[in-house]
């Protein structure tokens, strides 16, 4: 899928945690969550790779550090024109150096629980966000206040529509269907890493997903993905992928169609943390109902490095790096990991390359 008119939305493979790049048609960059602290280099690292010099929102879905522990970083290093947030205050002292960062840089906060719930923000091109969650008053006393208090939220690119849930569990789910919104969505983003209080039966019969996309580390000490959810996503007919043996998943979409490319295990993903033993690479899924086509054997085949292939924002092709008569301009150039990132996003071979 290429060309212009290309939404583009990246399931970073961070390890144990949360990371979601959306790239819209209009040139909206937004990031959903940003990772563990220990993930710093693989999100800079694609974000980079992405042609991402600004921001012009993030979500922080709620203040666990498996989902805002790079913040203070991305703060530091990018231009964020927006920030949203739950709402929810805790005792973190990454969420305290997070909204320090925020303050430092004069960026606009943004409560989603007390403005923005039952609404839906234009993000051009006929592309939307509508937020669903966390309603005021927030929920206390559950069993996991921060989980249960997730910003909840759905974009929808024509026909195409996504949904992210942060880690909500089932007594924000539970008052999430009081006003019976319509949650379908082709692409679900597994609620709490495919953890058994995330994803159930009747949250599938609601949601009608045709792919999910799990975000998990590899050997996780928690034992996410829970058999349970998959449970739940075999009966619903969803297609499962999962960042822990697939790494970074991109899903591309002209608002008509959609794909979905996994990128595989990166060089600069982040090592298994505590519990966590490193796996064998997974190999990429044959292409099927919503997936990708596998990248022409030659583009693949040059045994390209991290960031050897520069693609022109233009004409969306892409070179090698040693293509050097052909390259873009240097204002006009983006950089990718792999041919299959560089055709995930959009991007062609150019015929030097093939």
């Amino acid at each position: 899928m290429t060309g212009a008119g290309i939404m583009t939305v990246s399931y970073i493979d961070i390890g144990q945690g949360d990371s979601e790049l959306l790239q819209t048609p209009s040139g909206k960059n937004i990031l959903i969550d940003s990772g563990p602290p220990g993930s710093r280099a693989a999100l800079m690292g694609y974000l980079s790779r992405r042609g991402v010099t600004d921001l012009d929102f993030i979500i922080a879905s709620h203040p666990h550090e498996d989902h805002i522990g790079n913040m203070p970083a991305v703060l530091q290093q990018f231009t964020v024109h927006e920030f949203l947030d739950s709402g929810l205050a805790t005792a973190s002292q990454t969420q305290k150096r997070m909204l320090q960062e925020i303050k430092a840089h004069g960026v606009k906060f943004t409560i989603v629980s007390r403005s923005l719930v039952g609404t839906k923000r234009d993000l051009g091109d006929g592309v939307t966000m509508q937020f669903f969650e966390p309603k005021t008053p927030l929920l206390t006393g559950t069993s996991s206040d921060p989980n249960n208090n997730s910003v909840v939220c759905k974009v929808t690119d024509g026909k195409v529509r996504f949904l992210f849930c942060g880690d909500q569990e089932e007594t924000e789910r539970a008052r999430l269907y009081q006003d019976n919104p319509d949650l379908r969505a082709e692409i679900y983003k597994a609620a709490h890493h495919g953890s058994h209080n995330g994803t159930d039966d009747a949250f599938m019969a609601r949601v009608q997903p045709k792919d999910a996309i799990i975000s998990c580390g590899v050997g996780n000490s928690y034992g996410h993905p829970h058999k349970e959810a998959l449970m739940a996503l075999a009966k619903s007919g969803a297609k499962v992928w999962r960042t822990d043996q697939q790494g970074t998943i991109v899903v591309t979409t002209d608002g008509k169609t959609y794909h979905v490319t996994p990128l595989g295990k990166s060089a600069d993903a982040p090592a298994p943390g505590k519990g966590q033993s490193r796996g064998p690479r997974a190999a990429a899924p044959s292409s099927g109902a919503g997936a990708a086509p596998t990248p022409a054997a030659a583009a693949a085949g040059n045994g390209t490095e991290s960031g050897q292939i520069v693609g022109n924002k233009r004409s969306h092709i892409y070179h090698l790096s040693s293509d050097s008569g052909n390259l873009p301009s240097a204002k006009n150039r983006i950089y990718f990991g792999s041919a299959a990132e560089a055709e995930a996003a959009g991007y062609r071979a150019a015929r030097s390359t093939q």
